[in-house]
């Protein structure tokens, strides 16, 4: 009985169902009917999805595949990605292409106009341009936006540094900017460049200062070590110099520079074979470096190895051609060698390289001097030492006078060579050498004679003795001319050919009078006859007036009787931006 009930409830489910089911057909019709009847043509791009890919890319330095990255991704973008085209500046500033990079950059401002980052940038691409002006402009504005991007403080302080103009001190301002900046005391990029400002306008204890905070920063910065190290030695503080070069070769025993100062530091105390042996680990690690086979061709020259001095010398030449310092030594190492012309050429360069450098000037006036252009080597020194009055200088150019017997005017250059050397708190043991022989040779002179106008020659009056005195100090007969010892000539006298020293007879012709009777001297008309003969009353010369005592030489070689002349050469002082 139970099974009819059951199946008579059935359809009654049945009927409930198919109610049911009638009814979900009539939502089906009108959900379709209120959906669009289309679909969007379009889907949405995330334009930072390849960011990360590009930075990894950049990173590793394949710049091609950066440059293929961006393509795609400016492509799919429809050139609204900022982050490409930061990114394809960034790589044409570093591959030299500023103008490019100056357009991208722009490209990127334009999408984002008030992000400091593109600002930097421009203005960074300008001062690489060498527009400061405009870098000034742009890195104004980046200040402005962000008063704590350490960037725009650097790139502006170091385009106010560069700029050219009269107004204000470029030094000072950029000085002043940096001690503004809020993140002076975390960043050691501007703490660094600080220094350097401090150290050019002669603070040198708030550079060393600065330096010290950078160090505390980052204590394993070979740079700064060296930039340290260097103001010490400029300050003639060579014991922390050499110390501080040798904690920055503890780190890094082949840092090329800190070599390279250490090894001039040892050079200058003589150790040439110690500095040799640092520059051979220099040679190894950079065998392109035009100071290291600057300072190796010196150490060889002070060793008198000149060939080689000299072939290391030009391989430095041909590395840095415009680097005055390395055409002063070649100078140096040709006149050594005795090659005048070749020293010549190469000071020359040197001089035009660095205009008005005492020293050099000085240095071409010794190879003038052994050129025996005397007119031109006197003109040297008085300019050298009318614009710096260096103490090795003026020993040469005493010994120069000296040499020219010029008493007066090497006594006097040998008082001011005193005057400089002990002003200067000392000077190097050899020319101090030097300059005592000088002095013992100017008062081993002969004394001041009287000496008397000739106003007379008469042919009788010559005795055979007198006559073979004459003739054996002036060279034999021929013509003469009497001067002044101004250089004024005043008249002629000719010794006949026929004459010999046997002679008794002497025909002189005396062209003109003499109206102002004079300290007078004879000497060959032949301009390369260089022997005066001074002409005393004790000769048996008639004379009518007596004139006051007066500088005179004898007719013996005063080379003999005071020694050799010695001429000095200064031993080029070995640093890495030092004065040669």
């Amino acid at each position: 009985m139970a099974e009819p009930e059951q199946l008579t409830k059935e359809p009654e489910m049945d009927e409930c169902n198919g109610e049911e089911s009638n009814e979900a057909p009539e939502a089906s019709e009108q959900s379709e009917q209120s959906a669009p009847k289309w679909k969007p043509n379009f889907e949405l791009i995330n334009f930072e999805a390849s960011n990360a890919l590009l930075h990894r890319l950049y990173v590793q330095g394949d710049y091609i595949g950066c440059k293929s990255l961006i393509g795609e991704m400016l492509e799919q973008c429809s050139n609204q990605s900022e982050y490409a085209f930061y990114m394809r500046g960034v790589i044409a500033r570093a591959e030299g292409e500023l103008e490019d990079a100056l357009s991208w950059f722009n490209k990127a401002l334009a999408i984002s106009a008030n992000s400091t980052l593109y600002l930097v940038n421009i203005g960074r691409v300008y001062f690489l341009m060498g527009n400061h002006t405009l870098a000034v402009e742009y890195l104004e504005k980046a200040v402005k936006g962000n008063p704590n991007d350490s960037k725009a403080y650097y790139w502006l302080a170091r385009a106010i540094y560069h700029l050219d103009t009269d107004l204000f001190n470029t030094c000072e301002k950029a000085r002043d900017l940096l001690l503004q900046a809020p993140s002076l005391q975390t960043s050691v990029e501007l703490i660094v460049f600080l220094a350097k400002l401090m150290s050019e306008l002669g603070d040198t204890n708030a550079a060393i200062q600065a330096y010290e905070r950078a160090l505390q920063l980052e204590p394993e910065n070979l740079d700064v070590m060296f930039k340290m190290g260097m103001l010490y030695l400029r300050n003639n503080s060579e014991d922390p110099a050499f110390a501080m070069l040798g904690k920055a070769l503890s780190y890094d025993s082949a840092h090329q520079q800190s070599i390279l100062a250490a090894g001039s530091i040892m050079q200058a105390h003589g150790d040439h074979d110690v500095a040799l042996n640092k520059y051979r680990v220099a040679a190894d690690a950079c065998d392109y470096n035009g100071c290291l086979w600057n300072n190796i061709g010196v150490c060889l020259f002070a060793k008198g190895r000149l060939a080689q001095a000299h072939s290391c010398l030009k391989k430095a030449s041909f590395i840095c051609p415009l680097d005055y310092k390395i055409n002063y030594n070649l100078g140096l190492v040709h006149q050594a060698m005795g090659l005048y012309c070749s020293a010549l050429h190469f000071l020359k360069a040197a001089s035009e390289l660095k205009r008005d450098d005492a020293q050099i000037i000085g240095a071409m006036a010794v190879v003038l001097s052994n050129m025996n252009d005397t007119s031109n080597a006197r003109r040297a020194y008085q300019k050298s030492i009318s614009m710096d009055p260096k103490a090795q200088v003026i020993l040469n150019y005493a010994i120069f006078e000296f040499r020219h017997k010029n008493r007066d005017v090497a006594r006097d250059a040998l008082t001011h060579f005193k005057t400089v050397s002990s002003n200067a708190g000392g000077c190097r043991k050899d020319l101090l050498n030097k300059a005592d022989q000088l002095d013992d040779a100017l008062l081993s002179l002969p004394q001041e004679e009287e000496s008397f106008s000739i106003v007379e020659f008469s042919q009788t009056f010559w005795q055979r003795k007198r006559l073979k005195l004459l003739l054996s100090t002036l060279g034999g007969p021929g013509a003469y001319i009497i001067e002044t010892t101004q250089g004024k000539s005043v008249g002629t006298v000719q010794i006949d050919p026929s004459c010999t020293q046997e002679s008794t007879c002497l025909p002189w012709v005396i062209s003109m009078m003499y109206p102002d009777p004079e300290h007078v001297a004879i000497r060959p008309l032949d301009i390369l006859w260089f022997r005066y003969l001074w002409v005393f009353a004790h000769l048996g010369l008639y004379a009518s007036l007596r004139l006051p005592r007066a500088n005179t030489f004898t007719t013996g070689n005063l080379n003999d009787a005071c020694g050799p002349a010695w001429a000095i050469v200064n031993n080029p002082c070995l640093f890495d931006n030092s004065l040669l």
